[in-house]
């Protein structure tokens, strides 16, 4: 075994007051670096929008989102217009009652269908092997 101590060390917890132990000179110094990064970033922005605004992107971009806030504002009123007109017409639900009156007479049908092959148990024994019409004279030719 090893006889080497291990020293704990204290965590660093962010909000418990270590500003005290910081001299005032150097959180003066933090707060300029601060103050000249915000003034700094602002700079960059505001000459970031003159370029953007002097360049025609801006009033693009605003008549590009404008545009198909539109489009979609005219397209949700179509929907929905369509959508009453339907309602109204009752068009929906007179194709509802066509499609289960189609059912019903599908229903009725296989069922007739279903007795008819019910009854008929036998089946036919005759056998034909050649057709009345035909006339077979040995050379299998049809006259």
């Amino acid at each position: 075994m090893s006889t080497e101590r291990h020293h704990k060390t204290n965590p660093v917890y962010p909000n418990k007051k270590a500003t005290t132990q910081m001299n005032t000179q150097k959180i003066a110094d933090s707060i300029k670096n601060i103050a000249k990064e915000i003034h700094d970033g602002s700079f960059k922005m505001r000459k970031t929008v003159r370029i953007l605004h002097q360049s025609g992107a801006i009033s693009e971009l605003t008549r590009a989102v404008y545009e198909a806030s539109v489009a979609a504002r005219d397209t949700a009123r179509e929907i929905r217009d369509t959508a009453n007109d339907l309602k109204r017409d009752d068009r929906i639900g007179g194709t509802a009652k066509a499609i289960r009156e189609t059912s019903r007479a599908v229903r009725l049908t296989a069922n007739t269908v279903k007795d008819m092959a019910t009854e008929t148990t036998q089946t036919p024994k005759v056998i034909m092997t050649r057709l009345p019409e035909w006339q077979w004279n040995g050379s299998h030719t049809q006259n």
